[in-house]
């Protein structure tokens, strides 16, 4: 049974997380590993997964960080780009 786009989210964003040794995910590393999901159905997921407390999406305020995510990879939210996700556990 092939997994749905929620179960693969979690995947990729934990397997990230567990390699880097950081929660914060870059939504730009998420869509690399992804990139066979089409982008509105990944965001719509994800704003779903946000509404129901299973992720975090993160806007974050420091500008280089911003520039070196890249603002394509962001996701208006909540009435701000976000950049970064987390896995509620």
């Amino acid at each position: 049974m092939a997994a749905t786009t929620e179960q693969r989210i979690g995947n990729v964003v934990r397997s990230i997380a567990a390699v880097t040794g950081d929660d914060r995910v870059s939504l730009g590393a998420l869509r690399k590993v992804l990139a066979d999901i089409p982008r509105a159905e990944l965001d719509a997921t994800l704003v779903r997964l946000y509404e129901d407390q299973r992720v975090n999406l993160i806007a974050t305020a420091d500008p280089v960080a911003c520039n070196r995510i890249g603002d394509e990879n962001a996701l208006r939210c909540g009435g701000r780009e976000k950049y970064q996700v987390t896995w509620n556990r």
